[in-house]
């Protein structure tokens, strides 16, 4: 699986904006920086989406 970080993510977004038009920057960099690092959350040593989905 390949990472990307926040700073990537703003890279994609800006070239996308460049491309595509609207507006640059984020309301809410926090939530950014959370919903980029959720895919990696831990749960008893386990990737804690496929442990919700193991027990869901």
């Amino acid at each position: 699986m390949i990472k990307l970080d926040v700073d990537a993510v703003f890279s994609l977004h800006s070239i996308a904006i460049k491309k595509t038009g609207g507006l640059f920057g984020v309301r809410d960099k926090n939530l950014l920086v959370s919903a980029v690092n959720a895919h990696f959350q831990t749960y008893s040593k386990q990737d804690i989406l496929q442990w919700i989905y193991k027990h869901s």
